[in-house]
């Protein structure tokens, strides 16, 4: 999940501008307005972090889904004001979703190795990005932005399914046990 996700999430950040420059005509303070709305929805999903104990892939699971449905409501946007409020629901959903996937990985990776996993994932989530940014430069020469952004809703309901195909297979305490006797 954490390698798959930044491929859509590199989409989104360009439509983001795209949104208030293009599709609202909102110039440069739409764009300013639109990454307020990135941060606030982030922002927010600290404040709940505190509620979510149990369940946290099935809950990651249900917030990539979330932003999906967010992505394809953004799509449908009436005005800018609507477009806004879906941004913050969608960050607030991804950052809820990346909260669930870090818990389970700070449950799961030993203390000892956590600095090297995470600083290996973040550098594959950060090239995964800049591709998929640039990647979107060249869709949207082919799409609209609301059609971009119906196809990346889409595409992360197609993840959302992909990946609770695959956890509904794994164990996770005896996923732990091996991982650890492998260390």
């Amino acid at each position: 999940m954490m390698l798959t996700m930044p491929l859509a999430n590199g989409i989104d950040n360009i439509l983001v501008s795209i949104y208030g420059l293009e599709v609202f005509d909102m110039g440069e303070l739409g764009v300013g307005f639109m990454y307020g709305a990135l941060g606030i929805g982030l922002i927010l999903s600290s404040f709940f972090s505190h509620l979510m104990k149990r369940g946290l892939l099935t809950l990651a699971i249900i917030f990539i889904a979330l932003e999906g449905t967010g992505h394809i409501l953004l799509s449908l946007a009436p005005s800018f004001y609507a477009a806004l409020f879906t941004v913050v629901l969608i960050t607030f959903a991804g950052g809820l979703g990346n909260i669930c996937l870090d818990t389970v990985m700070m449950k799961f990776i030993p203390r000892s190795k956590q600095g090297t996993f995470f600083g290996l994932m973040q550098m594959i989530s950060n090239l995964s990005l800049a591709i998929s940014m640039g990647t979107a430069g060249f869709l949207l020469e082919i799409f609209a932005p609301r059609t971009l952004s119906l196809i990346i809703g889409l595409a992360y309901l197609v993840f959302t399914i992909m990946y609770a195909l695959l956890f509904a297979r794994v164990d996770l305490v005896k996923e732990k046990r091996e991982f650890i006797r492998s260390i």
